[in-house]
């Protein structure tokens, strides 16, 4: 799964904001998402965390004009790709506003 969503924030606090946002993710979806952790090099970060008891795993890249995430789903949860996109979409763009 490859996400790419645009923001016109500067690096740095498009970076700040992703850095916060596992917390977020926690507070706001507690019933779904548990164990999140995340790693930072530079404007590269991995993250693991599970959902509905399934570990999940990928990379966020912070670029100039946008950010991508990469990540492989668990095959059970392949029917629900497109929903889980939507979210992630979603989420992401009221984050770098």
């Amino acid at each position: 799964m490859k996400i790419e969503v645009p923001h016109n924030l500067d690096q740095n606090s498009a970076l700040s904001k992703l850095k916060s946002f596992a917390n977020q993710l926690l507070a706001d979806h507690k019933d779904i998402i548990q164990d999140v952790t995340q790693t930072w090099t530079g404007n590269s970060g991995q993250f693991n965390m599970k959902a509905k008891g399934f570990n999940i795993s990928g990379v966020i890249n912070v670029l100039a004009n946008k950010v991508i995430v990469e990540s492989k789903l668990p095959m059970m949860l392949k029917p629900f790709q497109g929903q889980i996109e939507t979210i992630i979409i979603d989420e992401l763009k009221k984050l770098l506003q």
